[in-house]
C-alpha cells in the first residue's frame, strides 16, 4: 500500500513538471481520471536524441493529441480510460513506427491506482533491405493486466515481430557492412586504378617530354652538324675559288712572264741575227778588199786585211760562245725557277691537306662531343650487362722494336732490312667499355739498315 501511495505521488509531480505537448492541458486533467503515456525518442543506432519527432494519438479516427518532441526527445500524452489509442511516432527521414494502446476494461475503482506509461522509443533511416510491410504494422500492442493493474505490452503480439524486426535490422547492419566494405574496397580500387593510370599518365608525359627533348636534341644536333658542314663547303668553296684565282693569277703571269721572255729572247735573236749578218757582210767585204789587195799585189794590205778577219772571226766566235753559256743560263734559270714553282705549289698542297685534316679532326671532335651527351641524355637506357672482365690488351713498350719488313728477306747481314718501331706522340681515344677517355701511343715506322 505504501508503495503504491509513493508510486502515486511520483506521478503527479512528473506530471506537474512534465511539458505537455497539446491536447488538454495537465493543470486541468491532473484531478481527472486519465493515464499519463510519455517517453523519450531516440536514434537507433547511435542513440541521439530526436527533436522535433512528431508523435500523434488518434482514437476513433480522430486526433486526440499531437505534437513534438522537446530538445531531449521528450513527450508526454495524456490518455483516457475506456479508449482505444494508436499512437503513430513520425519524422523526416525516418522510418515511422505504430503502437496501439488499449484503456478498456480497467475497473473504475482501479483508474487511480494504475500506473502511468513510460515508453523508450527508437527510430532508423530507411535502407533498401528494410521489410516496410512489416514495419507497416503496429510494432508493440498495450493492453490491461488486471492481475497487475497495469497497461503493459503484449509479449505475444509484440515480442516476435521486435524480435524479427530486430534481426532484420542486424541483417540489414551486416548487409550494409558488406555493401560498405565493398564500396570501400572498389573506391581503393578505383582509386589504385586512378594512381596507377596517373602515374602511367605521368610516365607517358615524362617519356614524350624525354622524346621530344631527344628530338630536339638531334635536330639541334643535325642542325648544328649541317651548319659545320655548310661552313666546312663554304670554306671549302672559298679555298677552291682562292686556290683558283691564285692559279689564274699565276698562269697569267706565268703567260706574261713567258711572252716577255719569247718577246726577249726574239728581240735577242734578231740582235743577233742582225750583227751576224753585219759581221757575214763585214767579212765578205774584208775578204773582197783583201783579194783586191792580192791582185793588186799589195801583200802588207792583205794580211792586215786577213788579221782584221780573224780578229773578226774570233769575235764573233766569242759573242756565239756568250750567247750559248747565256742561253745555258737562262734555261738553268728557268728549270730552278720551275723547281721552286713546284716546291711551292707542293707547300700549298701539304699545308691544304693540313688544314683539311684538322677540320676533319674537329668535325669529329664535335660529332664525338654530341654522340656521348646523346648517350647521356637517352631516354631509355639498355639493361646493363654483367661486368666481364676484359682481355687485357698487350702494352705497347716505349722502347723501339724492331721487325723485318718482308718475310722472304734471307738472313744475311748484306740482304737483311729492319723497320724501328718508335712512339712519336700521344693522342686521346675514347674508350666505350670504361667509357673514359685514354691515351694511346702514336707509331710510326722508321726503315732502319745495320749497314
Amino acid at each position: 500500500m505504501l508503495k503504491i501511495k509513493l508510486l502515486l505521488l511520483c506521478t503527479v509531480v512528473s506530471c506537474i513538471c512534465a511539458a505537455q505537448m497539446s491536447g488538454e492541458k495537465q493543470k486541468n486533467v491532473m484531478n481527472e481520471d486519465n493515464l499519463f503515456f510519455s517517453g523519450e525518442i531516440t536514434e537507433y543506432f547511435e542513440g541521439d536524441f530526436l527533436p522535433g519527432t512528431v508523435v500523434k494519438a488518434t482514437s476513433d479516427g480522430k486526433v486526440v493529441s499531437q505534437g513534438t518532441t522537446d530538445a531531449d526527445g521528450r513527450f508526454e500524452l495524456v490518455l483516457h480510460f475506456d479508449k482505444q489509442y494508436q499512437i503513430t511516432i513520425s519524422r523526416s527521414g525516418f522510418v515511422s513506427k505504430k503502437m496501439t494502446v488499449d484503456t478498456r476494461g480497467v475497473p473504475d475503482h482501479k483508474h487511480y491506482k494504475c500506473p502511468d506509461m513510460e515508453i523508450p522509443i527508437t527510430l532508423f533511416k530507411p535502407m533498401k533491405c528494410l521489410d516496410m510491410e512489416m514495419l507497416s504494422k503496429p510494432v508493440a500492442k498495450f493492453i490491461y493486466f488486471p492481475k497487475k493493474n497495469v497497461i503493459d505490452p503484449d509479449m505475444d503480439y509484440s515480442g516476435p515481430l521486435l524480435a524479427s524486426i530486430d534481426e532484420m535490422l542486424n541483417d540489414c547492419i551486416d548487409q550494409l557492412e558488406e555493401e560498405t566494405e565493398e564500396e570501400e574496397k572498389r573506391k581503393e580500387e578505383e582509386a589504385a586504378r586512378a594512381a596507377e593510370l596517373a602515374e602511367q599518365k605521368k610516365l607517358e608525359e615524362k617519356r614524350a617530354k624525354e622524346e621530344a627533348k631527344r628530338k630536339a636534341e638531334e635536330e639541334a644536333r643535325l642542325a648544328e652538324q649541317k651548319r659545320l658542314e655548310e661552313e666546312q663547303a663554304k670554306k671549302e668553296a672559298a679555298a677552291l675559288a682562292e686556290k683558283k684565282r691564285l692559279e689564274e693569277e699565276r698562269a697569267k703571269k706565268e703567260a706574261r712572264r713567258k711572252e716577255e721572255e719569247a718577246a726577249k729572247v726574239a728581240a735577242e735573236k734578231a740582235k743577233e741575227e742582225e750583227e751576224a749578218a753585219r759581221a757575214a757582210e763585214l767579212a765578205e767585204q774584208q775578204r773582197l778588199a783583201e783579194e783586191e789587195a792580192r791582185k793588186r799585189g799589195d801583200e802588207a794590205k792583205a794580211a792586215e786585211l786577213a788579221e782584221q778577219r780573224r780578229l773578226a772571226e774570233e769575235e764573233a766566235q766569242r759573242k756565239e760562245e756568250e750567247r750559248a753559256k747565256k742561253a745555258a743560263l737562262a734555261e738553268q734559270k728557268k728549270l730552278e725557277e720551275e723547281r721552286k714553282r713546284e716546291e711551292e705549289l707542293a707547300e700549298q698542297q701539304r699545308l691544304a691537306d693540313e688544314k683539311a685534316k684538322e677540320e676533319a679532326r674537329a668535325k669529329e671532335q664535335v660529332n664525338d662531343k654530341v654522340e656521348k651527351r646523346d648517350l647521356i641524355t637517352q631516354k631509355s637506357l639498355p639493361k646493363k650487362k654483367p661486368k666481364t672482365t676484359p682481355k687485357k690488351q698487350p702494352v705497347r713498350s716505349a722502347r723501339p722494336s724492331y721487325s723485318r719488313e718482308k718475310k722472304d728477306y734471307s738472313n744475311t747481314m748484306r740482304d737483311s732490312r729492319l723497320v724501328l718501331e718508335t712512339v712519336i706522340g700521344y693522342k686521346q681515344v675514347w674508350d666505350p667499355v670504361k667509357k673514359k677517355w685514354k691515351k694511346e701511343p702514336i707509331l710510326q715506322d722508321v726503315e732502319y739498315s745495320p749497314h
